[in-house]
């Protein structure tokens, strides 16, 4: 092996460890002495696309693929470098191309699967559909396409589906970060508090370098903040009312106990997620996406507080009512964010 290839064997060895910047220098050393090659230039494409820069990949994976045409693994790279720099239709158009000439390759199927989910609409997703069922049948023993079909069947609304689809591929790969943090979505988005969190805790166990985890993470904690929120609301609105209408020597442990059923099932969710989670429920440490929720949902813990220790009866009345209207915004605002969301495709 001449210098020429140890250098190559070099920057494969750092892309596979995920070093894309000292893989970037490396590649772009060897391509000094030999600037027509295309392995070359489609693993400086990987480098680049490694480190988060899509827009400077393009280039170089349209190179490779002109170097060399007949080679399947260039227009896959240069399908999954274009739909990362949201060019969406023209990855579904080298999807295609490298379907033509591989057809029985399941990643060119799941190029096409992630390249007509980002181009939306409802026949999209039933071609998206298409192909990552193809990929599957083609390699059932790969995580990836089982999480892309996940995806799939997830925006079509058949959660159970998608749920044994992300299960699926944990039982292939059980560090796979992307089936994971969807598995974790899915369940937060049904209410399945205490197992999403574990899931997502599980991940970043596993995988805490992604940063797509820990920005779930966020969510994660401001959905089990608004959830906690409106528990306390319904079931101070239900106290409050009683308070009206029976002695206080029944009130008092009525509301004790129903106080510590509303709570409880609320613990494991705390428990489960990572030591420290509670610092993004604070809305100064968390992102502007979650924003919103925590503000939210704080004010609604801040109105039952002035329900439980009212200044007067009017005030309680009035606590009461804030609340009622809180509570069915909140359940609102709840119904219309269930859904994928922004689910990782590979």
């Amino acid at each position: 092996m001449d210098d020429h290839d140890r250098q190559i064997a070099h920057a494969e060895a750092l892309l596979e460890l995920g070093r894309g910047e000292q893989a970037e220098r490396s590649v772009r050393g060897a391509l000094a002495t030999d600037p027509g090659s295309a392995h070359l230039v489609h693993l400086l494409a990987r480098a680049l696309l490694i480190q988060g820069r899509p827009a400077e990949a393009v280039h170089p994976a349209r190179e490779a693929v002109r170097l060399d045409p007949h080679e399947v693994e260039h227009m896959i790279l240069l399908a999954a470098v274009l739909l990362e720099a949201r060019h969406a239709h023209d990855a579904y158009d080298v999807a295609l191309r490298a379907v033509a000439l591989s057809p029985d390759d399941w990643t060119t199927h799941l190029v096409v699967a992630g390249a007509r989910l980002d181009m939306g609409g409802e026949d999209s997703r039933r071609v998206a559909e298409l192909a990552a069922h193809r990929a599957v049948t083609l390699a059932p023993h790969e995580a990836d396409a089982h999480n892309m079909y996940g995806i799939t069947r997830w925006r079509a609304d058949d959660v159970k589906t998608a749920e044994r689809a992300f299960n699926n591929a944990l039982a292939i790969d059980p560090q796979h970060a992307h089936a994971q943090r969807n598995l974790a979505s899915l369940q937060l988005d049904r209410g399945e508090l205490a197992d999403g969190a574990l899931t997502l805790s599980r991940a970043l166990a596993t995988s805490p370098q992604e940063d797509e985890l820990h920005a779930s993470l966020g969510r994660a904690a401001a959905t089990v903040l608004l959830h906690t929120a409106l528990v306390a609301a319904l079931t101070t609105i239900i106290l409050g009312t009683l308070y009206f209408w029976i002695p206080s020597s029944v009130f008092v442990p009525l509301a004790g106990g129903a106080a510590f059923a509303a709570v409880g099932p609320l613990v494991p969710p705390f428990r489960n997620l990572p030591r420290g989670s509670w610092r993004l429920m604070v809305p100064r440490r968390t992102t502007r996406h979650e924003l919103p929720v925590l503000i939210f949902g704080w004010s609604v813990l801040g109105v039952c507080g002035v329900a439980w220790f009212p200044p007067s009866r009017v005030a309680l009345i009035l606590a009461l009512s804030t609340l009622a209207a809180l509570l069915a915004l909140g359940v609102l605002l709840m119904m219309r964010s269930v859904g994928p969301n922004s689910p990782e495709e590979s």
